[in-house]
């Protein structure tokens, strides 16, 4: 599974189809932020699908490329909620 972007006009409507925003790999519990001019993606990924990942998606790739590399944040076990308050920061919550 990848997580695949696309832009859109103000109104909503695709200006393409879907590019490559990370890596083959889990990909769950997406949450989009915006800080600035940047829009990162925080999600569970890793081997097991038990790791906060955060990309940068503000320019995405193409289809068959990746343009930004994703980071790993660390464990996040199943039973954790995650959640991304208004800095853009990714919260654990129990």
């Amino acid at each position: 599974m990848r997580l695949a972007m696309v832009t859109a006009t103000k109104d909503g409507q695709p200006q393409g189809h879907p590019d490559w925003a990370t890596a083959a790999g889990i990909v769950t519990d997406v949450h989009l932020v915006k800080i600035g001019d940047r829009v990162l993606a925080y999600f569970r990924g890793g081997p097991g699908g038990d790791r906060l990942i955060e990309t940068d998606v503000t320019r995405i790739g193409s289809w068959g490329s990746v343009t930004d590399h994703s980071s790993d944040r660390g464990a996040l076990a199943q039973s954790t909620t995650l959640a991304v308050n208004a800095k853009g920061e990714a919260v654990r919550l129990k």
